[in-house]
């Protein structure tokens, strides 16, 4: 076998791959489901920020933040 070939089954269910799963750009996130954007001229410290919130598991926080931001300012939009 070459060393460009690759035939070894996944040893788990956690080494599999689905066809559904979806690669996030870098200024994605994804919450309940849903993956957003970060758009306008901050998006590098908006994506840090909800970075952070999610590391913290502050959901109360994330929740009002994508409401407000989806409201009164176009700081982030849905993506699917």
């Amino acid at each position: 076998m070459g060393w460009f070939e690759y035939s070894e089954e996944p040893k788990d269910d956690a080494d599999k791959v689905s066809v559904t799963d979806v690669v996030l750009k870098v200024h994605q996130f994804k919450f309940r489901g849903i993956i957003y954007e970060c758009i306008g001229d901050d998006m590098d410290f908006q994506i840090l920020q909800f970075n952070h919130i999610i590391n913290t598991s502050d959901w109360v926080t994330m929740e009002n933040r994508i409401i407000n931001q989806l409201l009164f300012g176009p700081r982030i939009k849905k993506i699917n």
